[in-house]
């Protein structure tokens, strides 16, 4: 995965799981219309940085729809937040 990243400040690192762009129904969604119909957005911390304090790495979190900066990592697409921007951890 992403081993060699380390995190700056209270930036953390997370992969976000892509929405299903199929409906019970089987009507196909492009990627777009997918993730503004997914209610849940969860992911999966990857790396944090030093200055992160409720985060830690393979920690589950709810995210916000919007205010990530996407980064690609190796093909793999990536979301940077900041701690504050996140909304919880999932136990």
């Amino acid at each position: 995965m992403v081993d060699n990243i380390e995190m700056i400040g209270n930036n953390i690192l997370v992969y976000i799981k892509l929405p299903t762009t199929q409906t019970d129904a089987g009507i196909i969604l492009d990627e777009k219309t997918a993730r503004e119909t997914q209610k849940d957005i969860t992911g999966l911390v990857v790396a944090v940085g030093d200055e992160v304090t409720k985060f830690s790495k393979d920690d589950k979190i709810i995210l916000p729809p919007h205010s990530s900066t996407p980064v690609s990592i190796d093909g793999e697409v990536y979301h940077v937040f900041r701690e504050s921007m996140l909304f919880a951890k999932i136990n």
